[in-house]
């Protein structure tokens, strides 16, 4: 009997393995939808969801020989990320995903490679999905290894019937049985973890959550929810339904207003004493300006996105908001920011804040976190200047993986956009760019001149300390 070559990378150890998936992308992008009938188009929905299960296995099992290779411990696995986030960085970046979410599939793949093969099996056959592998792995995590395996055992004949949903109530289900001390531990950890966290949505609206004890953040939506009803129904003396806009307002949009209300101490309508960074156009923002640039083009509120610049004017000129305007000064087509007023300001603080306007948040690739710290491209350690060039945003857990072993980052060229190609100790290469100073999405005005910033150039100048130079001496 004639047997099949092994696939490559799987019995010959072939480094071209890589070449199979990619293979398969053009085939599936070359899919006409026109030739099938509905259930012929179902039917490929359905092979396409369990191939994307034995995609993630495959992904899996690759991320934990990356790291089971190297020493990280697996009996148990770590409940800190610092073990593994240089693993996770480099998976991230490969997942385009966030460092944060690679560290997530670090520990997902040594638990299924490690502790639960059941799961990994369903994985592997497109009984479930990765999300769902995810949530067990997650419940796995609080046993010790061989209670990790009893868990599997019990779940996974189960895991073809489960939606995610139902995986994770029957994982916690499963938890509880067999290590009630295990979720008490968790419950004493998860109360150690309470915090308020804000998170933008779009069009100018935020959540605001809570993370706390249960039962005390039930007495307090019950006590808002109590207070809004009362004021529906005309009980509360001081208090309409009418809104600052001399709306009605909804049951929910008065428990928002009571919350923030008790929060802060100030009535919705009275000014908050924020410091909120708008970037605009000086044509969007008074009328005037460079001729070519539209008065309505967007403003930018950096970390958080992209607002009309009709929102951003009515928010300027409402006479409970104090504005503070401080001039950018931009490269010639309006893209990149080269300096900025001073403001009084020691010049190290200046400069962090020039370059969290222009970096706007983390600089890793698919990071997207707020910037906590702006530290030097090139090590200061190794001679690396503080400089407007040499420095870039990144969020904490960013700025500590970049001095393990094997990262390395390097500043192209001076002029023009700020660019800094990442290279991780796996060889992998990646390059961050700085967005727009108005955001991604953002074009450059037509016929736009050259500035010339030539006169009294400085050895070793940027062009950004040349235009703050010039700036200044004007």
């Amino acid at each position: 009997m004639q047997q099949s070559p092994p696939l490559p990378g799987t019995g010959d150890h072939s480094p071209e393995w890589t070449s199979v998936p990619a293979g398969m992308r053009p085939r599936l992008v070359a899919v006409d939808p026109s030739t099938l009938s509905d259930t012929q188009r179902l039917a490929a929905v359905e092979e396409l969801e369990r191939l994307k299960g034995a995609a993630a296995a495959a992904q899996a099992r690759l991320t934990a020989a990356i790291a089971t290779e190297r020493g990280l411990p697996i009996h148990p696995v770590p409940s800190e990320p610092t073990d593994f986030r240089p693993y996770g960085s480099q998976v991230a970046l490969a997942r385009h995903e966030s460092p944060s979410q690679g560290d997530e599939h670090v520990r997902l793949a040594v638990m299924l490679t490690v502790h639960l093969p059941r799961t990994m099996a369903a994985l592997e056959r497109g009984d479930i999905s990765e999300w769902t592998a995810m949530l067990i792995a997650r419940e796995a995590a609080h046993l010790d290894p061989a209670r990790r395996h009893e868990l599997d055992e019990r779940i996974g004949p189960d895991l073809p019937g489960l939606s995610s949903r139902g995986a994770r109530a029957a994982a916690r289900r499963i938890l509880a049985d067999i290590d009630a001390e295990a979720v008490r531990r968790r419950m004493e950890q998860a109360r150690m973890s309470r915090r308020v966290s804000m998170r933008p949505v779009g069009d100018g609206m935020a959540y605001l959550s809570i993370l706390a004890p249960m039962t005390e953040v039930a007495g307090a939506h019950a006590s808002l929810k109590a207070h809004a009803l009362a004021v529906v129904a005309g009980s509360v003396d001081d208090e309409s339904r009418s809104g600052r806009d001399g709306r009605e307002r909804s049951l929910g949009a008065i428990m928002s207003d009571t919350a923030l209300e008790r929060l802060t101490g100030r009535a919705p309508t009275a000014a908050q004493p924020v410091t909120v960074n708008i970037v605009m156009t000086d044509r969007s923002l008074l009328g005037w300006g460079e001729q070519s640039r539209s008065d309505d083009e967007p403003a930018l509120v950096p970390g958080l996105g992209p607002v009309p610049a009709g929102f951003a004017r009515e928010l300027l000129s409402d006479p409970e908001v104090d504005a503070f305007y401080r001039r950018l000064f931009t490269s010639p087509d309006g893209r990149d920011l080269v300096a900025m007023d001073s403001q009084a300001r020691s010049f190290p603080a200046g400069l962090r804040t020039m370059i969290a306007l222009r970096d706007q948040q983390c600089r890793t690739p698919f990071c997207d976190s707020p910037i906590a710290q702006t530290d030097h491209v090139h090590p200061h350690a190794r001679g690396g200047p503080t400089t407007y060039r040499n420095g870039m945003g990144l969020c904490q857990r960013c700025n500590l993986v970049k001095e393990a072993p094997g990262f390395a980052a390097h500043v192209r060229p001076r002029d023009g956009t700020h660019v800094v190609d990442v290279r991780t100790p796996a060889g992998q290469e990646a390059v961050s760019v700085a967005p727009p100073l108005l955001g991604w999405g953002w074009r450059a005005p037509p016929d736009v001149e050259e500035l010339d910033l030539s006169p009294d150039v400085a050895p070793n100048e940027s062009v950004a300390e040349r235009a703050l130079r010039l700036a200044v001496a004007a």
